[in-house]
């Protein structure tokens, strides 16, 4: 059954599909209206994709299921996970934008607001509920607060659109200090009060700043007022007229953290004198588990096993960790880009019915199960062996967005160069000799949906005009990294052409080995050399092409030569 308030935006969004095929609406007006309700024009004609909100990442079996049935029947059989814990659904034709999300709608997944000047949806840390370590479980919070500002009147139009993370580790998996607003949960000394610790004016994209605290502590119970008490100010004072310049960090960064504070908090003051009404507050759903099925359908596609020891010892290093619940594990389960074929869903899906497994979708563009009980692993195992999700190919986490071949704003395949990077990964053996995970981020542009600035390497796609050619090419960002003390922005070392960057990344990556010390981090690598030695080896690379080389003219995945898209100007680099 479908609720009221999603069939009447459904409704809403029909009306916009039939002028737009009517003709009344052109493309790019319907883009216009359409992104309220997570519909997006893809860089192909006639073509869209969907953005569904998954709220605070926790996903069903069902949901799962319905996920890879819409993309098996009006997609393109990809589910591509996003860095906002959302599910992208790409290649929908106009005409199945309506039934598409009308069956997302009937498991309970909704698009309303992923697009716009609204309040996109909440990271939240996957691990919450079940990390060791961590002050309290921020689920209910998360959720609370999603409940009370998705479809809220006040909230529907704010300047620009209103990024938001809540975390609970020092990982900072809600990547706190790089939202618009970011919590951070704290227990307040002496009188055990659950709390936030409130960051603002975080941001990546092309100009990317480190949020600054706006209070060290705010109650919990407090959390819907200081939001509001943010969001009001902004929706009051932001600016309006220049797009490029109407984030909160450019509002904050003009305004002052200390006017801004005193702002939010004499609104902080009118809302406790006469306080909206809020939801409840929920409890007990943060590790809430599927039902154990045992049906013959987890056997038959799982079929005959014959275990393979070592492969399951590698698997249950590199992909299982403990949960604080010490009999209990949590499975990270991962494709490059977060690309994940409706089979493998539908296996997923199988994995949590038949082992009662709970699953979050992680920022990383992973799925991370959770509450599998020791004795299970072995068979969870082999189900995901069967559907290719059991190997970590190195210690290597690839993150792209869904570049030119979904998004009409990219300038490069990042998806295709994802397949370059993993096969340059996979026939050079020494990468394996780095224990230490490394992160690699690409983004088909500078709004950086794949969060390349706080990568160990970033892949920026842009444009160069050379010689009368275009040629598609990248900009590496080195040395990023962010947890809940500091944000390290990577730092652009130059560009390179689109067919050179799985080259550059071989040496890249030798230039590591060779100036590190011991154990040591990429990043901090990177930070305690300085970029000198990784620059000569981007040059070497940027100087080294040859435009008689057909290839070099064209972008992975492509047969013919390349154009930038009409937004070439903002990308193109000398």
């Amino acid at each position: 059954m479908i609720p009221p308030e999603i069939q009447k935006e459904l409704a809403e969004l029909k009306r916009l599909v039939e002028r737009h095929q009517g003709g009344d609406l052109k493309r790019d007006e319907f883009r216009t209206h359409a992104t309220h309700y997570g519909v997006y024009p893809q860089g192909q004609e006639k073509l869209y994709f969907l953005r569904i909100r998954v709220l605070c990442g926790m996903v069903s079996s069902e949901q799962l299921e319905e996920l890879a049935l819409v993309a098996h029947a009006w997609g393109d059989g990809k589910c591509h996970l996003t860095t906002r814990q959302g599910v992208e659904i790409h290649g929908v034709t106009v005409e199945n934008i309506i039934p598409s999300l009308t069956s997302l709608a009937s498991a309970g997944l909704i698009s309303h607001e992923s697009g716009g000047s609204s309040v996109r949806n909440i990271v939240l840390c996957p691990h919450a509920g079940i990390g060791p370590g961590e002050p309290f479980d921020v689920t209910d919070y998360a959720d609370w607060l999603t409940r009370h500002l998705l479809r809220h009147s006040d909230y529907q139009k704010l300047p620009r659109k209103m990024k938001i993370g809540m975390s609970c580790c020092q990982a900072d998996c809600g990547r706190t200090l790089v939202q618009d607003i970011g919590f951070q949960a704290r227990v307040e000394k002496g009188s055990g009060l659950r709390g936030f610790r409130v960051a603002v004016g975080g941001g990546l994209g092309a100009h990317p700043r480190m949020g600054q605290i706006l209070f060290e502590f705010a109650p919990a119970d407090e959390l819907l007022l200081v939001t509001d008490a943010i969001l009001r100010v902004f929706d009051r004072m932001g600016e309006r007229q220049n797009r490029r310049r109407s984030r909160l960090k450019f509002f904050i960064e003009s305004a002052g953290i200390e006017s801004f504070r005193r702002l939010v908090e004499e609104e902080l003051a009118r809302l406790k004198s006469s306080p909206p009404s809020h939801p409840p507050l929920l409890s007990g759903i943060s590790n809430g588990k599927e039902k154990r099925s045992g049906s013959s359908r987890f056997q038959k596609a799982i079929g005959q096993w014959t275990p393979n020891h070592q492969a399951y010892l590698r698997w249950r290093t590199g992909h299982v960790r403990s949960q604080q619940q010490s009999a209990w594990r949590m499975i990270d389960v991962r494709v490059p880009a977060g690309d994940f074929s409706v089979e493998q869903f539908k296996q997923i899906a199988l994995i949590m019915r038949h082992h009662g497994l709970a699953a979050r979708l992680a920022p990383g563009q992973t799925v991370l199960l959770r509450g599998a009980r020791p004795e299970q692993l072995k068979e969870i195992h082999h189900a995901l062996h069967t559907a290719g999700l059991d190997t970590l190919l190195v210690p290597v986490n690839l993150i792209a967005c869904p570049g030119a071949a979904g998004c009409p704003n990219a300038f490069t395949n990042t998806r295709a160069l994802i397949q370059a990077l993993r096969l340059q990964i996979k026939i050079h053996e020494d990468f394996h000799e780095d224990t230490a995970e490394l992160t690699i981020r690409v983004s088909g542009c500078m709004n950086g949906c794949s969060q390349h600035a706080v990568a160990d390497i970033g892949f920026e796609g842009a444009a160069r005009h050379h010689n009368t050619q275009w040629i598609p090419s990248y900009r590496v960002w080195l040395g990023g990294t962010a947890d809940q003390e500091t944000v390290r922005f990577g730092t652009k070392i130059g560009a390179v052409p689109a067919r050179k960057a799985p080259a550059l990344l071989a040496d890249l990556m030798a230039c590591y080995r060779k100036h590190r010390t011991g154990t040591e981090l990429f990043g901090d690598t990177v930070h305690r050399t300085g970029v000198a030695p990784f620059c000569k080896l981007l040059e070497k690379h940027a100087a080294s092409f040859d435009l008689r080389q057909k290839e070099m003219v064209q972008d992975w995945g492509a047969g013919q030569p390349y154009h930038p898209p009409r937004r070439a100007h903002a990308g193109v680099c000398g």
